[in-house]
């Protein structure tokens, strides 16, 4: 220790309070504690601490259980950006469109969702088959360069590239309950919800 400087290094108290020091260089610290409070302070917080953890008898997570919950904040499939993620809402169903006067009333095979995120719009095309869903559909509003489109529900994920009009078309499903993501460079685009009941 410098005969200039007030008080002993920390490094110094670390040593002094865990007993590592030893002849001369303990007898300079003990003589320092007598006149200096705060050193003493840290001294005797720090033997306090060393207390506790000699005490302590907790035992490490296990490894399995470890890994588990780190797992848990692991997302799968998702690619580490700094994409914006949306939240589209419906603006438009025409299943809610009752026939206006004069104009055709026919059944359509297919029902139009249109879910609004800002600037852009994605219009969805949803038709049955067989007791199967088919999800048909366009980005609006936003270029598409390597961009592409996932829906995962019922135990089931499926992906397809968005082609250069911003259109794409997902395999056959089920009914349930499902939701739908619009990945591009620059931002994701998510439906959170979308059920296909009769």
């Amino acid at each position: 220790m410098s005969p200039f400087s007030k008080h002993i290094p920390f490094e110094k108290l670390v040593d002094f309070a865990e007993k590592r020091d030893s002849g001369s260089s303990q007898e300079s610290v003990e003589t320092h504690l007598t006149s200096c409070s705060q050193c003493a302070e840290t001294v005797s917080r720090l033997e306090s601490s060393f207390r506790v953890m000699s005490t302590d008898d907790a035992q490490d997570v296990p490894r399995d259980v470890l890994l588990k919950a780190i797992g848990l904040f692991r997302t799968a499939d998702r690619r580490e950006s700094l994409a914006k993620r949306m939240v589209a809402v419906l603006s438009f169903d025409s299943l809610s469109l009752a026939p206006a006067f004069g104009t055709r009333s026919g059944q359509t095979d297919a029902r139009q969702l249109i879910y609004s995120a800002g600037d852009s719009d994605i219009d969805l095309h949803v038709s049955t088959n067989d007791k199967q869903w088919i999800i048909a559909g366009q980005l609006l509003g936003k270029t598409c360069v390597n961009g592409k489109v996932e829906l995962d529900g019922e135990g089931v994920s499926f992906s397809s590239q968005l082609d250069e009009s911003c259109e794409f078309q997902l395999p056959a499903v089920s009914s349930g309950h499902y939701r739908l993501r619009i990945l591009l460079s620059d931002i994701e685009l998510e439906v959170p919800r979308i059920e296909l009941r009769k």
